[in-house]
């Protein structure tokens, strides 16, 4: 009786052990287990490279990510930098806009004093134009009496027939002579006392 090769499928003797043409033993456990070991070490040895490639990947990523953080750090270390110095800029601009401000406002304080000093002068002066006007009403008023005085001793004079002084009386002015200068000290004094 003849059975067929698990190998290469040729007829052999039923009770051989391996296939004298090809050599592959005939029992299942043999040809299965050398199928078995030349597969298991083929998954070995592809698993095996394939853990090696993951963690050479691995390790590959993990350094561009130390990289890339250590360049993200560095980058903004060198933006706290530069924002140290805008701040630091911006500080002393400050600064110089406060000196400005306190001067402005000092400048501002001493033209407000001026300015009031300006406006007591104002009121002083325009109280003293009041009291100028008032008293040159009143020299008016009293040259008038005094005109009219003149013209009734003038009056008089005529009729105790005295010829009147040839100097015309225009107006009575202060200070022209003294006699004039104590008649409107004294009215000055009756208004004062009034």
């Amino acid at each position: 009786m003849t059975i067929k090769c698990r190998a290469c499928k040729r007829e052999i003797a039923r009770g051989q052990k391996t296939c004298y043409l090809c050599g592959s033993p005939q029992s299942y456990l043999r040809y299965y287990m050398k199928t078995g070991i030349s597969v298991f070490i083929l998954f070995s040895i592809f698993s095996g490279l394939g853990y090696w490639y993951i963690a050479k990947s691995l390790q590959v990523a993990e350094l561009e990510k130390v990289q890339l953080s250590e360049q993200n750090s560095e980058a903004s270390l060198q933006k706290s930098q530069q924002l140290k110095t805008q701040m630091i800029e911006l500080n002393k601009q400050l600064e110089i806009a406060k000196d400005s401000a306190s001067q402005s406002a000092q400048l501002i304080e001493r033209l407000t004093l001026e300015l009031d000093e300006t406006k007591n002068k104002v009121i002083k002066a325009e109280l003293q134009a009041d009291e100028t006007e008032k008293r040159a009403g009143w020299l008016l008023k009293l040259n008038r009496q005094l005109k009219a005085q003149v013209t009734r001793l003038t009056e008089e004079a005529k009729q105790l027939d005295v010829d009147p002084p040839e100097e015309k009386v225009e107006s009575i002015t202060p200070s022209k002579t003294p006699v004039e200068n104590e008649t409107i000290q004294t009215a000055e004094k009756e208004e004062a006392a009034l």
